[in-house]
């Protein structure tokens, strides 16, 4: 799954489109508020290219992207 919506995003996408491909079931997991069960706790993106490192803490889908310089 994450593998194929990676591949399919066009080789000058955003972070933001990659954590879109991130934050979605089954790739994102929800969390229950039980932390004897899995879930998401940060979503990554690098970009290499640029050196910068992209972050979103705990669930992608709810958190701000928080960027560093390499």
């Amino acid at each position: 799954m994450a593998e194929s919506g990676l591949r399919a995003l066009p080789a000058d996408a955003d972070p933001d489109e990659h954590f879109a491909v991130l934050s979605q079931p089954p790739i994102c997991i929800a969390d229950d508020g039980d932390i004897r069960r899995e879930r998401t706790v940060a979503a990554v993106v690098l970009d290499a290219k640029n050196g910068a490192l992209h972050l979103r803490p705990g669930d992608p889908r709810l958190s701000r992207t928080r960027s560093f310089t390499l």
